[in-house]
């Protein structure tokens, strides 16, 4: 079957019949995805060497190691009392949100909430991982209550506690009759869960087999049958008055921020007293026979961890420390002094400290930069990584002496030079040098929104910037060739979220105004072109068949919103056309399923497109050409601007070296302009069809002179120059 015509303006007739427009239809590319960077989490290795990203869920076991979950890097870590951490796992959850609210029972197995999937697993001390409760739904009518753990819906887990016996016990939250409070059930050791009371808090302990719930000032005791009685705090003894011959039933705990119990049974809780007598604050030990005292006059909450010793650990800026009671002083556990991949080291066997903005050269050089070290570093197209700028030591800012050191950035751009473009915290902008120059220039990039910079298929600099200090109004802004500047779109009564860019380096932003959210198209004379409506994007980018790469992890466009990953990404496209993102603290590459297989044109495959004859080819005429592997999709080319694309789908046309305005294509079918700088020489032109980086070998076709309309040319007269 021969294909029909894509005709600029009304639909044409030939033979009395109407061809068709040639309509685009969705792909069905499959997809590879590969870490090319990062992702080696050094077991073994000095705890105050590795990164840590995110503390949950911390607890002590009975041989003194300090166990936490780590969601942001998927990860349970174990710090041992030697001072090196190891790994449990792996957790193998399959979503945007690692293992969080880990707990122990006497075994030693770890139990964790998985909320990418609205279940509770436990994690072996063999290393093997099983749920023990939830059926994967997050909430249904009907099935939140009681019966079989494996078929039972479970919905915002707020804590997660084990007692000896081997019964499990956690707390919900979001039930409409107790807004802050939570319900709390149990899953027993006969694998069914059992509602047991409403709690007017949500935190939860087991000292021994004791379930410990806190209410106001005080601690209550929750019975198997769900039935509440005091346990301590009832008393009239202020909590800064008890000494440890104190009786814990006589004292009064005010403002309870955070309770937990240590392995020995002992009871530790965080109290603050806002009264406006004697305002207090600080930390309680309750004795497993019932006594308690003030130890420390510094009260954090959040994620308190004791253990058999009376060393409290808490998640404080973002780390695992232990707090100096006497002091109120932190020192980390973990993740203290996170060390730095050294440079020449394979990307494949590399660890990354926190890789945020990210860009890819001409030449496929992906630039991204640490956060943790304040460094620019780069992926080489030999899979290595080096460094590009930075120390290790991080700066305040562009403002003032300058030093080799790195401030914080916010984004990053590359020019076909190699110079970068960054931002600071404070909206300045830098270019460095590949020779370590650094020049400050004039225009303050944006602090709202993901990506503020990015350089165009010409090396001009585009800014998201604040056009005004006053009404935090955002704006669009081109740095041209010869250093003057462009205004190009004005956010009025909107904002613009992230700019973005395809494998031509052509520019896309993306945000909201009074109607919707949108992404955008600045065009090279520097006019808007719309081109979604309805879709948010953070971060983005755009690939060479124009569907949209988003940071959520689905793609717009003929993909139809489908998922390409299960995690929120930084995705760039590189110059051969594959995705690069971040993705936590690795770095992935999005390929196809396998490379682009060289394309071949048929024998006498360069016809008309109208009469689909052959012989010379006339400039300005429609012809298609026929062959295989012409790409994997069927599409019809968008006309912006009055113009055609010369890549759809990432095929290209070369007609005597040029590239011809592509109009549609299938896999077997090209449909194209012929440039109108061919001419009729006598010797033949070069005619090949490029997908992705293969290129056919050549068709060798005769040139003609025009005849107007060309497009409507019937035949053609080779060898004749037009007069």
């Amino acid at each position: 079957m021969k294909l029909l015509v894509y005709h600029i303006g009304e639909p044409m007739t030939t033979n009395g019949a109407r061809i068709a427009l040639f309509l685009a239809r969705p792909l069905a590319a499959q997809h590879t995805i590969s870490t090319i960077a990062g992702g080696i989490v050094r077991p073994g290795s000095a705890a105050d060497s590795v990164l840590v990203m995110s503390v949950d869920g911390m607890v002590w076991d009975s041989a003194g190691n300090l166990i936490f979950c780590d969601p942001l890097q998927n990860l349970i870590r174990r710090v041992k009392p030697d001072g090196t951490t190891d790994i449990l796992g792996p957790v193998g959850i399959a979503g945007p949100q690692g293992p969080t609210l880990s707990t122990l029972d006497a075994a030693g197995n770890v139990y964790f909430y998985d909320a990418s999937n609205s279940i509770i697993r436990r994690l072996g001390i063999d290393g093997t991982v099983v749920t023990v409760a939830g059926n994967g739904v997050p909430f249904a009518t009907g099935m939140d209550r009681e019966g079989p753990a494996l078929a039972r819906s479970l919905r915002s887990i707020q804590a997660i506690r084990a007692d000896r016996s081997g019964n499990l016990y956690f707390t919900e939250a979001d039930y409409p009759q107790y807004p802050y409070g939570a319900s709390l059930r149990r899953v027993g050791v006969d694998g069914s869960i059992k509602l047991l009371t409403f709690l007017t808090s949500r935190g939860l302990a087991v000292a021994g087999d004791r379930v410990l719930n806190f209410g106001d000032g005080a601690i209550d005791s929750i019975g198997p049958d769900g039935s509440i009685s005091h346990y301590l705090g009832y008393g009239r003894t202020p909590a800064r008055d008890a000494d440890g011959t104190t009786l814990a039933s006589d004292v009064f705990f005010p403002g309870i921020l955070e309770f937990a119990a240590a392995p020995d049974g002992s009871v530790y809780v965080d109290y603050v007293d806002r009264g406006p007598k004697v305002p207090d604050q600080g930390t309680g030990r309750i004795t497993p026979d019932g006594y308690a005292k003030r130890i420390g006059g510094f009260a954090y909450g959040g994620g308190l961890a004791p253990d058999s010793l009376g060393r409290l650990a808490y998640p404080w800026m973002g780390l695992p420390q232990l707090l100096n009671t006497a002091k109120g002083t932190f020192t980390p556990l973990a993740g203290g002094n996170p060390e730095s991949v050294a440079d020449g080291t394979a990307g494949a066997q590399s660890w990354l400290l926190q890789p945020a903005g990210i860009t890819v050269g001409r030449d496929g050089t992906v630039y991204f930069y640490e956060n943790r070290g304040c460094r620019i570093r780069t992926l080489g197209v030999d899979g290595v990584i080096g460094t590009f700028a930075g120390t290790g030591q991080c700066s305040g800012g562009f403002a003032g002496p300058q030093t080799t050191d790195l401030p914080a950035i916010r984004a990053l751009a590359v020019d076909s030079a190699g110079r970068v473009f960054v931002t600071d915290s404070l909206g300045r902008i830098c270019r460095i040098e590949a020779n370590g120059t650094r020049t400050i220039l004039g225009l303050t990039a944006s602090l709202f929104g993901g990506y503020t910079l990015a350089v165009d298929g010409q090396d001009r600099l585009v800014v998201n910037q604040q056009s005004s200090r006053f009404t935090g109004e955002q704006s669009l802004a081109r740095v041209e060739k010869d250093g003057r500047i462009t205004s190009l779109f004005v956010a009025a009564g909107g904002r613009i979220f992230a700019l973005g860019t395809d494998s031509a380096r052509n520019i896309y932003f993306s945000g909201d105004d009074v109607r919707s959210y949108f992404i955008k198209r600045v065009n090279d004379d520097g006019s808007i072109a719309s081109l979604y409506e309805n879709l948010y994007a953070w971060a983005f980018t755009i690939d060479m068949q124009g569907n949209v790469w988003l940071d959520n992890g689905h793609i717009f466009g003929s993909y139809g919103g489908a998922s390409y990953l299960d995690s929120n990404v930084v995705p760039v496209v590189a110059p051969n056309g594959d995705i690069i993102a971040i993705r936590g603290n690795s770095i992935i590459r999005i390929s196809g399923a396998a490379p682009a297989a060289k394309p071949i044109i048929s024998p006498g495959g360069v016809v008309n497109s109208l009469s689909y004859t052959g012989g010379g080819i006339a400039p300005g005429e429609l012809v298609s050409i026929f062959g295989a592997s012409f790409g994997t999709a069927t599409l019809q080319a968008a006309v912006v601007n009055n113009r055609l694309p010369f890549s759809l789908g990432g095929v290209r046309v070369r007609i005597d070296g040029r590239d011809a305005p592509i109009l549609a294509v299938s896999p077997n079918q090209v449909n194209a302009i012929v440039p109108h700088s061919v001419r009729p020489t006598g010797v033949p032109v070069d005619v090949r069809v490029q997908f992705d980086t293969a290129v056919s070998d050549s068709a060798p076709t005769a040139a003609a002179t025009s005849q107007w309309p060309s497009l409507l040319r019937t035949k053609a007269v080779p060898g004749k120059v037009p007069s």
